[in-house]
């Protein structure tokens, strides 16, 4: 029994201590600024909460088009591709890595006419 509650404690503290060790690459300071504006718990993925909550002005499909693996996430990668494709500076394109739709729409609201 106490063997085992032993080797318990032990296997825990390890996995403590291993995610503990994998710092986010935005806690290091070493992600895209906007990137890591939106990435509230700093697990280097965006969820469409967090991608919402920070681009606010971005059209309500831009997530899913943004996502090209459909993993209801945005990682570092997909953010890359769609900064690139937008002549946004974030990295050169690599013919290995995926790249977004030709056609990809226009993601940004327009902005609303005042109101009278």
């Amino acid at each position: 029994m106490i063997r085992s509650c032993l080797s318990l404690f032990l296997l825990g503290l390890c996995l403590v201590v291993a995610g503990e060790s994998a710092a986010s690459v935005c806690q290091e300071g070493r992600g895209p600024a906007r990137f890591c504006e939106a990435d509230k718990n700093l697990d280097d993925v965006l969820s469409s909460g967090e991608f919402f909550q920070t681009f606010k002005d971005m059209q309500p499909q831009a997530f899913g088009i943004i996502d090209t693996n459909d993993d209801e996430v945005i990682d570092l990668e997909e953010w890359a591709v769609f900064m690139g494709d937008h002549d946004m500076g974030a990295q050169k394109k690599d013919a290995a890595k995926p790249q977004a739709p030709k056609s990809v729409p226009h993601l940004i609201q327009p902005p609303q006419p005042a109101k009278p």
